[in-house]
C-alpha cells in the first residue's frame, strides 16, 4: 500500500545540495544487514559478453588488469567530485579534454561526462525524471535545474528531507504550483512483487502529468538503477505505447546505468502481456542477462548498509543534514572472484522457449474465454442501489486509479467498481460537461464510506469468488485501499469513496478487435462519434484519449470503448485537467481558439488532426482508415464544438457546471484525502474559459 507518512529512518548519504552540513558524520550506528526493512545493495559488477576460459591465465590476467584500472578510477571518484578528476591521474598518456555539463554547467573531463550525467537525475521524457536519493536531496537539482513538482519514491529505506520538501514547496508556490510526495516501499530483492502496487504508482505519475503540463515528476530509489527504472519502463509501456523492448532501450539511451534486475524484467514482461494481450513478452530477463559474466568487485557490499538517522532528531534542518558516513571503498584493492556460469545447451534453450510459449498461449486462451463471458453480460443501472449480496464472481482489471473490479450479479448483470482518488472531482465535472454536449460517456455513481451500500458492497464483493487465482489481494486493495486486513466481517478500510461505473460490454479502440471494426461499413459513423468525444476533450483538456494537435502526446485509444459490434463509441476515464493562471493557460486558450477556427474553416489544424488520428489507428489497431471515415471524424469534431458553443449560449452548460459543483460538495464534502475538491472552482472556471474560446473561434463571440 502507498505510504505517504515518514518512515522510521531516512538515508544518511546525501548528494551535493546547498552545502549545509557538509562533511559531518553524525547519526546513530547504521542498521545491520539482517535488520528488518534493510535492503542490502547488490554488488558492483562488470558484465562481459563472453565468459573468460577458466583455464586461460592470459585472458584472466588481462581482465584483472582492466579491473585494476577501473579500481584506480573508482578510488578517484570516491575521493573527489567527478568534475575535479584529472584523467591523466589514471592514464598519464591521456589527452585531457574538458566539456561542459548541460544540466549544471560544470566542466568535467570528457571521459567522465557519462558518470557525471548519471549523478544527475536523467530526463526520460521532457517532464519525467529518473534518479536516486542524491537527486531528491539536492535542492538546486530539484528546483531551478528540473522544476520538480511531484516525487515518487519507490525505495522502502529512503525518504525525503523536510528541508528539501520546504524549499521545493516554496519554490513551486512562486510559480503557482505545489509539491506532492508519494512513497511505495519497494525492496530491491528477487521476491519483491511490483505488479500489485504498480498500477497505482503509474496513475500517480500520469495524473500529475495530465493535470498540468508544467508538472515535472521525479521517480527515484536509492541509485536510480533498478526499482525506479522498472516503474519508469512500465509507464513507457502503458502510457507511451512502447513495447517492453522499446521501453528498455529508451531507458538505457537516457540513463546508461539503469539496469532493472532480472526478476523485475520478468514481471514487466507479464505486465506487457496483460496490457497488450500478447502470448510472449517482447523482452525477457533471461535475454537481457544472458551471456553476462558477473564479477564481484566487492563482496562486502552485500552487507554494507546505507547509514541512517531517525526522523525527529533535527536531521534535515539547516546545518544538520549528515553527509555520507560510509567508509570510502578501495576498489583497486578488492579481491575479484568469478562466478561460475553453467552454459545452457541450444536444445535446452529451445525447449524452455517452447514451454514458455505454450504457457503463455494457455494463459491467453484463458483470458480470451474470461472476456468472452463478461461481454455476454448486460449492464446494471448504477443509478439505483444494487443487490450486492448476489455477487457471483469478481474480476480485477488493470486501469483506472489502481485498477477496477468487474462484479457479476444475479441476472447476468455486471457493474464496475472503481476507487475514487485525486481526480474524482475532475471526473465528475467532466461527466457533467459531456452531458451538456450530448457526448456519451460511462455513467458513474459515487458511494461514500458513510453510506450503508458502501459496506454492503465491501463485504459481499470481498466474499465473492475471484475469477483469477492470486487476485484476492488486488480485489481487497480496490475495495478497502489496503491489503492483509482480512475479509468478510473482519475487514477495515482506508478507502473513503468508491465509484460504481456503468459496465460497457465492448472493447477499447485498440488491437485486433478494433481492426475488424474499422473495416466495417459502420466505421465512418463510429469515428463521427469519436470526433464529438474529441470536442469534449478539447474543452476539458483531456489529453489521454485521441492525439490532437492541442497536445504533444500519443493519446490512449483504450479510453474509447466500442459497443454494439462497432456501431457506437463511449468515453471512459475523462477528466478536467485545469491549467492554472499563467503563460501555460494563455497558450492553451489561444490554441483552442485557433483549433476551433481551423475546424470550421478547414484551416491548417485539420490535416494535422487527420494525420494524428490516422497514425494512432495504424499504430494501435493496425488499420488504415479511408478519407471518408476521416471526413466523418472531422464532421463529428465540428458538431461537438458547435454543441458546446450552443450549450454555453443557451445557459445549459452553466446549469450543468453549477449542478456539478453542488454534487461535488455533497458527495466529497467529508473527504479527508485529496479528491480534487479544493480545485473545483478552478476546474469550472477553466471550462468556461475554454468554451468561450471555442465560441470565438467558431465566430460566435466570447
Amino acid at each position: 500500500m502507498a505510504d505517504q507518512s515518514l518512515p522510521a529512518a531516512v538515508p544518511g548519504e546525501v548528494g551535493k545540495g546547498n552545502g549545509k552540513g557538509k562533511g559531518g558524520k553524525g547519526g546513530p550506528p547504521p542498521p545491520s544487514a539482517g535488520q528488518k526493512g534493510y535492503d542490502a545493495p547488490r554488488p558492483k559488477v562488470f558484465a562481459a559478453s563472453k565468459a573468460p576460459s577458466p583455464g586461460g591465465s592470459s585472458g584472466m590476467s588481462e581482465l584483472l588488469n582492466k579491473v585494476a584500472a577501473e579500481g584506480k578510477r573508482k578510488d578517484l571518484e570516491e575521493s573527489k567530485e567527478i568534475e575535479d578528476i584529472d584523467l591523466t591521474q589514471i592514464d598519464p598518456t591521456a589527452t585531457r579534454e574538458r566539456v561542459k555539463c548541460v544540466r549544471c554547467e560544470k566542466e568535467v573531463d570528457k571521459e567522465f561526462l557519462e558518470s557525471h550525467m548519471n549523478a544527475h537525475s536523467s530526463e526520460i521524457l521532457p517532464w519525467l525524471f529518473l534518479g536516486g536519493t542524491r537527486n531528491v536531496e539536492n535542492d538546486v537539482e530539484m528546483t531551478v535545474r528540473t522544476n520538480i513538482t511531484h516525487v515518487l519514491n519507490v525505495a522502502r529505506e529512503c525518504n525525503i528531507w523536510e528541508e528539501i520538501r520546504e524549499i521545493t514547496t516554496d519554490y513551486n508556490l512562486k510559480r503557482g504550483l505545489g509539491f506532492v510526495y508519494k512513497k511505495y516501499p519497494f525492496g530491491d530483492t528477487p521476491d519483491q512483487d511490483l505488479l500489485t502496487e504498480l498500477p497505482e504508482a503509474l496513475d500517480f505519475i500520469h495524473e500529475a502529468h495530465t493535470s498540468d503540463p508544467r508538472h515535472h515528476v521525479l521517480v527515484h530509489c536509492v541509485q536510480g538503477i533498478s526499482r525506479s527504472a522498472s516503474v519508469v519502463v512500465a509507464y513507457l509501456i502503458r502510457h507511451e505505447g512502447m513495447s517492453l523492448r522499446e521501453a528498455h532501450a529508451h531507458l538505457h539511451a537516457k540513463r546508461s546505468l539503469a539496469d532493472p534486475r532480472e526478476e523485475f524484467l520478468d514481471q514487466l514482461g507479464r505486465f506487457e502481456c496483460q496490457l497488450r494481450g500478447l502470448s510472449v513478452p517482447t523482452l525477457t530477463g533471461e535475454e537481457v542477462f544472458a551471456g553476462r559474466t558477473m564479477l564481484n568487485l566487492d563482496d562486502t557490499l552485500m552487507t554494507q548498509p546505507v547509514s541512517a538517522v531517525p526522523v525527529g532528531t533535527g536531521a534535515g534542518k539547516s546545518g544538520s543534514r549528515p553527509s555520507g558516513s560510509r567508509e570510502p571503498v578501495s576498489w583497486a584493492g578488492r579481491f575479484v572472484s568469478r562466478k561460475e556460469i553453467t552454459p545452457v545447451s541450444e536444445d535446452t534453450r529451445l525447449q524452455k522457449e517452447e514451454e514458455m510459449r505454450e504457457k503463455a498461449r494457455k494463459a491467453a486462451e484463458a483470458e480470451q474465454k474470461r472476456w468472452a463471458h463478461w461481454r455476454s453480460l448486460s449492464a446494471c443501472d448504477v443509478g439505483t442501489a444494487l443487490p450486492w449480496a448476489t455477487a457471483r464472481q469478481v474480476l480485477f482489471a488493470e486501469g483506472g486509479s489502481g485498477g477496477v473490479l468487474l462484479v457479476e450479479l444475479d441476472g447476468s448483470h455486471a457493474v464496475c467498481v472503481k476507487p475514487q482518488g485525486m481526480m474524482a472531482v475532475a471526473e465528475l465535472v467532466a461527466a457533467h460537461v459531456a452531458s451538456a454536449m450530448a457526448v456519451r460517456v460511462a455513467s458513474c455513481r459515487v458511494l461514500s464510506l458513510y453510506e450503508e451500500e458502501f459496506f454492503s458492497l465491501a463485504e459481499n464483493v470481498q466474499r465473492a469468488p475471484v475469477m483469477v487465482e492470486g487476485h484476492e489481494s488486488c480485489v481487497q486493495k480496490v475495495v478497502t485501499g489496503c491489503t492483509g486486513t482480512g475479509g468478510g466481517n473482519g475487514w477495515t478500510s482506508s478507502r473513503e469513496f468508491l465509484g460504481l461505473v456503468e459496465f460497457l460490454p465492448g472493447h477499447g479502440l485498440m488491437g485486433p478487435e478494433a481492426q475488424k471494426v474499422l473495416a466495417l461499413e459502420s466505421c465512418p459513423e463510429l469515428l463521427r462519434e469519436v470526433g464529438r468525444m474529441c470536442a469534449l476533450d478539447a474543452v476539458i483538456n483531456n489529453l489521454d484519449r485521441v492525439p490532437l494537435p492541442l497536445w504533444d502526446n500519443e493519446g490512449n485509444l483504450s479510453n474509447v470503448m466500442v459497443l454494439d459490434s462497432g456501431r457506437h463509441a463511449v468515453g471512459i476515464d475523462q477528466q478536467v485537467n485545469a491549467i492554472l493562471e499563467g503563460p501555460g493557460l494563455q497558450g492553451y486558450l489561444a490554441q483552442v481558439r485557433r483549433f476551433a477556427s481551423d475546424v470550421k474553416l478547414l484551416g491548417t489544424s485539420v490535416e494535422a488532426t487527420k494525420s494524428s488520428l490516422r497514425g494512432a489507428l495504424l499504430a494501435n489497431c493496425g488499420a488504415e482508415v479511408s478519407d471518408e471515415a476521416l471526413a466523418h471524424f472531422m464532421m463529428g469534431l465540428r458538431e461537438g464544438l458547435e454543441a458546446v458553443a450552443e450549450a454555453s449560449e443557451s445557459g445549459v452548460l452553466d446549469k450543468s457546471l453549477e449542478k456539478a459543483k453542488g454534487e461535488a460538495v455533497r458527495i466529497f464534502g467529508t473527504a479527508a484525502s485529496d479528491v480534487g475538491l479544493t480545485r473545483l472552482d478552478s476546474m469550472v472556471d477553466f471550462v468556461r474559459r475554454t468554451v468561450a474560446e471555442v465560441r470565438a473561434g467558431l465566430g460566435g463571440g466570447g
